[in-house]
C-alpha cells in the first residue's frame, strides 16, 4: 500500500526541463591562412568547432549569442561562408487568400502593420507559366511571440480572408546568390553567380535577356536529352532478370511527401531543413530519459560509478572472432537492405572475396584490443516514417528509421555472440522469458499461458491475467541504470567498450 508521503509525493510535478536550442552551423570556405581564422574565430566564439565536411570547414558553435558573434565577424571580415538562420530569427511565411487580384500589396501591409505586426516582404503570386497575376499574396512576417497570431486573421477590408502557411510542396531550397542547394540567400555569402550565363555577378547585374535563344536552346538539348536517356533506360528492362518487375514495383509504391509540420512553440516548418530540425527536437525529446523526483543524489552517484568504471583501464581480454564466425554471418545478409552513412551496401559485402572477409576479421579483433567502438558506425540516417492513419502535421506521429552501417552490424553480431555466452553460462535469464532468445517465440508463451488456465479449471480457480506494455520502453531507457547491471553482473569487456 501507498503511504500519505508516498501519495503526496507521486502527485507532485515533474519539473519541465528546458530543451537546448539547435544552433544552425557555419560553412566556412577555407581560403588563404585559414588556421589564422580558426584561431581568431575561437576568440570570438570561446565555443568554436570545426571539422571539414566536402569541401567547407563545417563549423559549430554551443548558443546564438556566440553564433550571432561569429556571423557578424566573418561578414564584416569578408569570409566567404554559408550557414541558416536562427529558429526565432526565422520569418513566418504565409499565404494570404481571398482578395481580389487587383489589391496594392502596399495597402494590405498597411493593414496588418496597423495590427502590431512587422511586415519583412509581401507581394503578389504569378501563375507559373503564363506570369498573370493570382489572387494570392505572399508575405514574411516577423517572427516573435505574437506572430503565429497572423493565423487568426479572417477579415481585411471587409472582405473574408483566409491565411495559411507557405508550402514549397517538394522543391528543394535553393540559393538565389550562389545558386547552392539547401539554403537560401539571407545567411549566405558566397561568391555570386548568375543564373543566366553562370558568370560571377548577380542575375540582375547580368546583360543576357532572360529569355534569350541561347537559353531556350539548352533547356531544349536538356530535355532531349533526358527524353533519350529515360527511352534507353525502359528499353533496357527486361522479365528474364526482373529488372522490369523492380522498376514497375518502384513506379506503383506510393510517394509519401511531408507536409509543413507544426514545431513546439507553434511555428510552422516549411523547408526541408526546418522539417529535420522539427523532428529532431521530437525525437530528442521522446527519447529524454523519464525524470524521477527526489532521485538525483542516486543518479548522480550511478553516473560516476559508471564513469569511474569506464575511464579504469582493464585488463580482461575478449575472445578474439574468426573469418568462419564473420563469414557465417554475412552469407545471412538480406542484400536489398539499405547502407548506412558510409554508403556500404550488404550486397558489396556479400561479393566480397574472402580475402577482404579475413580484413574485416583483423579489424574487429583490433577493436576487441582496444574496447573501442567507432563514432561513425554509431551515426545512423534517420528516415521519418509515418505512422499508420495518424495527423500527418505533428513530428511525433513520425517513427525514426534509422540506417547504420552494414560493417557495424557485423561487430554488433559478434558482440552479441559473446554477451549471449556469457548470460547462458552464468544463468542470468530466467527460463519464463521468450523473447531474444534462439529457438523460443510467442508460441512457447502462449501455451504456457494456455497451460496455466487448464491447471486453474481443474482445480476450480480462476486465473486472472494482466498485460503490462510499458510506453517507450526502449526509447527512454536509463543507460547509466544499465551500464551499472551489467558492471555488477561481471559481463565480459563489451560494457567497456567506448568510443
Amino acid at each position: 500500500m501507498e503511504t500519505s508521503n508516498e501519495v503526496s509525493q507521486s502527485k507532485e510535478e515533474v519539473p519541465v526541463v528546458a530543451k537546448r536550442p539547435r544552433i544552425p552551423p557555419f560553412f566556412i570556405s577555407p581560403k588563404g591562412d585559414w588556421r589564422q581564422l580558426v584561431a581568431l574565430a575561437k576568440l570570438i566564439a570561446p565555443s568554436f568547432q570545426s571539422q571539414m565536411s566536402g569541401r567547407f570547414l563545417k563549423v559549430t558553435v554551443a548558443d546564438d549569442v556566440d553564433y550571432r558573434a561569429l556571423s557578424h565577424w566573418l561578414e564584416s571580415s569578408g569570409v566567404e561562408f554559408k550557414s541558416f538562420m536562427l529558429k526565432q530569427d526565422r520569418p513566418v511565411k504565409v499565404v494570404l487568400r481571398g482578395l481580389p487580384f487587383n489589391t496594392e500589396p502596399e495597402d494590405i501591409k498597411t493593414e496588418i502593420e496597423a495590427e502590431g505586426f512587422k511586415v519583412l516582404k509581401i507581394s503578389q503570386m504569378k501563375n507559373y507559366r503564363t506570369k498573370a497575376p493570382m489572387p494570392l499574396f505572399y508575405l514574411q512576417i516577423q517572427n516573435g511571440a505574437d506572430a503565429a497570431k497572423i493565423y487568426d486573421f479572417t477579415e481585411l477590408f471587409g472582405t473574408r480572408i483566409e491565411v495559411k502557411p507557405f508550402d514549397r510542396g517538394n522543391k528543394v531550397n535553393q540559393c538565389w546568390r550562389c545558386q547552392g542547394w539547401f539554403h537560401s540567400s539571407e545567411v549566405c555569402h558566397l561568391p555570386p553567380r548568375c543564373v543566366k550565363c553562370a558568370g560571377p555577378h548577380s542575375a540582375k547585374d547580368c546583360t543576357l535577356p532572360f529569355e534569350a535563344p541561347m537559353i531556350r536552346e539548352i533547356a531544349r538539348d536538356i530535355q532531349g536529352h533526358s527524353h533519350d536517356q529515360w527511352e534507353k533506360h525502359f528499353e533496357a528492362l527486361s522479365p528474364i532478370d526482373n529488372t522490369l518487375w523492380r522498376k514497375s514495383s518502384l513506379l506503383r509504391k506510393p510517394f509519401q511527401h511531408i507536409p509543413p509540420l507544426k514545431g513546439a512553440l507553434g511555428s510552422i516548418a516549411i523547408t526541408p531543413i526546418e522539417k529535420a530540425e522539427v523532428i529532431a527536437d521530437s525525437l530528442q525529446e521522446q527519447y529524454e530519459p523519464n525524470h524521477v523526483v527526489g532521485r538525483e543524489l542516486f543518479d548522480q552517484r550511478i553516473h560516476d560509478e559508471v564513469t569511474n568504471f569506464i575511464n579504469t583501464p582493464h585488463v580482461q581480454e575478449i575472445e578474439p572472432t574468426t573469418p568462419m564466425e564473420v563469414l557465417s554471418y554475412v552469407q545471412r545478409f538480406k542484400p536489398r537492405k539499405s547502407a548506412g552513412l558510409d554508403q556500404i551496401y550488404n550486397r558489396m559485402i556479400k561479393n566480397l572475396p574472402l580475402k577482404f572477409l579475413l580484413f574485416i576479421t583483423l579489424l574487429i579483433n583490433q577493436l576487441f584490443k582496444n574496447n573501442y567502438f567507432p563514432n561513425s558506425w554509431k551515426t545512423a540516417v534517420v528516415v521519418p516514417n509515418l505512422k499508420p492513419e495518424k495527423d500527418s502535421a505533428l513530428p511525433s506521429n513520425y517513427r525514426p528509421i534509422s540506417l547504420l552501417s552494414c560493417l557495424s552490424k557485423v561487430y554488433e553480431f559478434v558482440l552479441l555472440q559473446r554477451l549471449n555466452q556469457h548470460c547462458t553460462a552464468a544463468n542470468f535469464i530466467i527460463p519464463q522469458q521468450c523473447g531474444f532468445r534462439p529457438k523460443c517465440s510467442t508460441v512457447h508463451q502462449l501455451l504456457r499461458v494456455t497451460e496455466l488456465i487448464h491447471s486453474g479449471f481443474a482445480k476450480h480457480e480462476v486465473t486472472g491475467i494482466l498485460f503490462l506494455d510499458i510506453a517507450k520502453a526502449f526509447d527512454k531507457i536509463w543507460h547509466d541504470g544499465l551500464l551499472i547491471k551489467l558492471i555488477r553482473l561481471d559481463f565480459p569487456p563489451p560494457d567497456q567498450v567506448h568510443s
